[in-house]
């Protein structure tokens, strides 16, 4: 898969996120004089605005995916995230909302503001589709949300909360109000390297927004009649390519710093936030269904037998498989060692932070698993083939795949689950040469793809459905925000067992129950408290309205 060189780099961005965060409701201050202010700069709010909803929407520290991550079972924490509970007060809440709302959409919305008025469509598409897509995140995440009085800080100071339903309508048509923009632009003021995702590229842009919306309708399948919609979106067949993945790629910069958030998280010092989830080593590795002190429900087997040569990529062990811990373990199967998932056994919280297993080349730029171990760090691997992906060529074919195999579209859902797996491997070696690593050889995706897809041959309708999106389970690594929707919609892939005697001490804390929605930061109910209460992310009530 070709790497788009329109990134220019993204300690520019980086640099003026603190310059956006740091001038409040003022949100920029771009005037060349101080004392002659001059109207708002899209050139210079774009970039902003992109850095700031990719760090909102990723799995670093900052983002929902962080969280997101360990109720999917790809990571485990030592935070409450692991007993699918999250604090309102949580920095990947706080900072999440902030980097969306008051950086991202609003730098968007003045984008809009001063472009459409001299007719600079370019710049006015692009921010009503990337506006689009991030409050259509924010309902995933939240479900109803600030929109119709959203970043009008001086009419709404305090913006009422929209039904969920009701922003994925305003999103969708702010899709479209963006795709006319892109074909009324002229070539006197388009977007280039200050665009940090597609470089300018309006064709790229027009053909994401048409890949959203029909994930929104996919989204909505189940509480809405999307057949029509879906079905005249296929034909046109007007969505992006395996050279267009919707993604946002990191530098390998340490000042400023441009490097994937996860990567810096995991690599600089000594301290991990995150733990790789047994579950899902296992269902990797052909040791699903594994018996632990007489407990045979401890992962997951439906890829029993067949070994992901996508191991070495995602992650890294330290140790090797005869090499001793730092300290006593909880979790081990050969190098890997880990936690279980909201533990309280006694050596959970022994340091391990070079023993244990970490994220690897794909998807933050970690260091590739060449089986020799050692401890990582900043001098390890350099960060290249860092990127945060929210929507890559794979999962719009595995959309599409879900979308053949629940009958609402006339595609063929095996032809595209294997177009989606072979596309996901494609991702992984495009991060295997700019990680300047081995890539994966033909004959071990075949043999992989084509084990997967015997065994999909054989299921249900109910299976192959599994299938499709444990598949896109697999191959989202580092996207969790979309597995997290996908878990919500259909049930698949399977969550971890509530239940596991066969392992010492292990409860959950918390409630037990799969999250239906994010809690709002502690900030929204403590100043905007007329048009929000807090709820009970547990209940039923928290659910968005997309979910069944």
């Amino acid at each position: 898969m070709k790497l788009r060189k329109n990134i220019f780099k993204v300690a520019v961005c980086t640099s003026l996120l603190f310059i956006s965060f740091g001038c409040g409701s003022n949100w920029l201050d771009i005037n060349k004089d101080p004392n002659a202010a001059t109207e708002p700069n899209a050139r210079l709010m774009l970039p902003i605005a992109q850095a700031s909803i990719f760090s909102a929407l990723g799995d670093g520290l900052n983002g929902f995916g962080n969280p997101a991550a360990v109720f999917v079972h790809q990571h485990n924490q030592r935070t409450a995230n692991d007993n699918y509970g999250i604090a309102p007060g949580s920095i990947s809440i706080l900072n999440g909302w902030n980097n969306a709302y008051t950086s991202g959409l609003e730098n968007l919305s003045e984008i809009i503001k001063v472009s459409e008025p001299r007719q600079d469509f370019a710049y006015s598409g692009v921010a009503k589709i990337l506006k689009a897509i991030t409050f259509a995140y924010l309902v995933d995440v939240f479900g109803d949300v600030p929109f119709s009085q959203a970043n009008q800080a001086l009419k709404f100071p305090n913006p009422k909360y929209d039904k969920g339903s009701d922003v994925y309508d305003g999103a969708l048509k702010l899709l479209d109000e963006g795709i006319a923009d892109l074909a009324k632009s002229n070539t006197s003021n388009v977007p280039g390297a200050n665009d940090l995702v597609y470089g300018g590229n309006l064709d790229s842009w027009r053909k994401a927004a048409k890949s959203y919306k029909l994930r929104l309708y996919n989204q909505m399948r189940r509480v809405r009649n999307v057949n029509a919609q879906v079905t005249a979106l296929i034909a046109e067949n007007d969505f992006i390519t395996a050279s267009e993945d919707f993604r946002f790629v990191y530098g390998t910069n340490s000042a400023p710093e441009n490097r994937h958030p996860m990567y810096v998280s995991e690599y600089l010092g000594s301290s991990r936030l995150n733990h790789i989830s047994p579950y899902f080593y296992e269902i990797m590795v052909n040791n699903s269904a594994v018996v632990v002190n007489g407990d045979p429900q401890i992962s997951n087997p439906i890829y029993k037998g067949i070994a992901d040569p996508r191991v070495p990529y995602y992650f890294c062990n330290q140790r090797l498989p005869t090499q001793a811990a730092q300290n006593p373990v909880e979790y081990r199967l050969g190098g890997m060692i880990s936690i279980y998932f909201n533990s309280n056994g006694a050596n959970r919280d022994f340091d391990q932070s070079n023993s244990l297993g970490v994220v690897g080349l794909y998807p933050c730029g970690g260091k590739y698993d060449n089986g020799l171990g050692g401890a990582v760090g900043l001098t390890t691997t350099s960060g290249a083939g860092g990127m945060q992906r929210l929507l890559p060529f794979h999962s719009l074919l595995f959309t599409r795949a879900e979308l053949a195999q629940a009958g609402v579209s006339g595609e063929n859902a095996r032809d595209l689950f294997i177009r989606a797996i072979n596309a996901a491997f494609a991702e992984v070696n495009e991060a295997a040469g700019l990680g300047r690593v081995p890539a994966l050889s033909q004959t071990a995706i075949d043999a992989y793809r084509n084990a997967v897809v015997a065994r999909f041959d054989l299921a249900s309708d109910e299976g192959k459905l599994e299938h499709i999106m444990t598949q896109k389970w697999i191959s989202n690594y580092g996207n969790a925000l979309e597995s997290y929707n996908d878990v919500r919609r259909t049930g698949f892939p399977k969550t971890f067992v509530k239940s596991m005697p066969g392992v010492p001490a292990f409860v959950l804390n918390g409630s037990g129950v799969f999250p239906f929605s994010f809690p709002y930061t502690q900030r929204e109910i403590d100043n905007n408290s007329t048009n929000v209460q807090q709820k009970l992310i547990a209940t039923p009530a928290a659910k968005v309205f997309w979910q069944p």
